[in-house]
């Protein structure tokens, strides 16, 4: 079974309706732990990259919520970058070297 899993969210509506489905899953391995990750594209104007942080903590705020309603803890990080991909592999590598 899974230890861990890394799931990319894009703040969308469409990923908010997901999470109850993805935490009740979740909720069914009691000893898997989760990490939420949202990508920023980064911007050259300060305040355009305040907002977009801001948006994704939010969002990665309520989602956390939402998995501690099916008693599961999920970490969240916010990760800045062009390429969610790239932006993803580097906080999986992060994380594989706390484990």
């Amino acid at each position: 079974m899974y230890r861990h899993i890394l799931a990319p969210i894009d703040c969308s509506e469409d990923a908010r309706r997901l999470v109850p489905d993805l935490a009740r899953y979740i909720s069914r391995m009691p000893s898997c732990q989760m990490t939420l990750v949202a990508t920023v594209t980064p911007s050259p104007i300060p305040q355009i990259n305040h907002v977009r942080q801001l948006h994704a903590r939010e969002t990665l705020h309520a989602m956390h919520k939402l998995f501690l309603n099916f008693g599961v803890y999920a970490f969240c990080r916010v990760a800045e970058g062009d390429d969610t991909v790239t932006a993803t592999l580097e906080i999986a590598h992060d994380e594989e070297a706390v484990s």
